[in-house]
């Protein structure tokens, strides 16, 4: 009996121990993570490589979520004239992201129908047909942080808020927070927050997601800082806009906190919100519109 007793005492010691740990790597659960936000594909074996110029060209799509963030999407079919190819060139669709309820996030699939035309006296004309897919987003995540409110403190304690934190695999979306660096000061905490875009496309100013192709280069590569808090403490951060370079970029932000000054080191959590536009070049084919016998 009195082994048995030791040794739920044992695992019992062990339960509360890790219980009481902090875990630093802030593995995402499994719906908020991924390194993608909406994706738009031709379906298979379309655009056919050849069409007749009497024939009418339908070209299905798929738009999906694959992200965390309920958005509005648009794609674009482009890199042709639009007097060879005329007909509608562009759609949007509401789509929701990923989520408990929705772990596959929205699928939506569309038809663009185009009447093909050939330039005079030719015969044949090979275009490309370019398929691009815009919209805003929003990188949304909360992390478990280590927080001391005095510079000094015991190397005992329950936490380190000077040890840096990694994060990979992103946070649902194509711009994700990738590490932390904390700093903790007298009556606050100074956190260095490395950002970069992971989605394989273009990051831009979300203002100008409705001309995306367009944009200019002073538009892209910028991400406004959302909300960023922290439970019991007023955080501000700079600078608000983050202009990436070479697709990463950093901000800094200064949790005050309320407590005294004796206060131990902690772990509570951050929550940081970062706003900005995508677009994407997702498929590039060539099509030849082929004079017709009959044409």
């Amino acid at each position: 009996m009195k082994k048995l007793f030791t040794i739920g005492a044992l695992i019992l010691l062990i339960l509360v121990l890790s219980g009481c740990s902090y875990k630093s790597d802030n593995s995402a659960s499994s719906f908020d993570k991924g390194t993608k936000g909406v994706e738009a594909h031709f379906f298979q074996n379309t655009p056919p490589p050849q069409v007749y110029n009497n024939q009418e060209l339908d070209i299905p799509i798929l738009v999906e979520n694959k992200g965390t963030f309920d958005t509005t999407a648009s794609v674009f079919l482009v890199g042709f004239d639009k007097n060879i190819l005329e007909g509608q060139n562009s759609a949007s669709f509401s789509l929701k992201g990923v989520s408990r309820v929705m772990p596959t996030g929205e699928i939506k699939d569309f038809t663009f129908k185009l009447n093909p035309h050939l330039p005079q006296d030719s015969d044949m004309f090979t275009t490309p047909i370019s398929l691009y897919v815009c919209y805003p987003y929003e990188t949304k995540h909360t992390f478990s942080v280590c927080v001391s409110p005095t510079i000094t403190y015991s190397s005992s304690a329950q936490c380190d808020p000077n040890k840096p934190l990694s994060f990979s695999g992103g946070q649902g979306a194509p711009v994700a927070i990738t590490g932390i660096q904390q700093v903790p000061g007298q009556g606050l905490t100074t956190f260095n927050i490395n950002i970069a875009n992971v989605g394989g496309g273009t990051v831009l100013d979300s203002s100008k997601v409705n001309s995306c192709l367009e944009a200019s280069k002073m538009d892209l590569n910028k991400v406004n800082v959302g909300d960023v808090t922290i439970p019991g403490a007023s955080v501000s951060c700079s600078p608000k806009v983050v202009y990436l370079v070479n697709g990463k970029g950093q901000f800094t932000c200064t949790a005050t906190f309320s407590h005294g000054s004796g206060s131990a080191p902690y772990v509570t959590s951050m929550s940081i919100i970062l706003k900005y536009g995508y677009k994407k070049l997702e498929e590039n084919k060539q099509i030849s519109i082929i004079r017709s016998v009959k044409g």
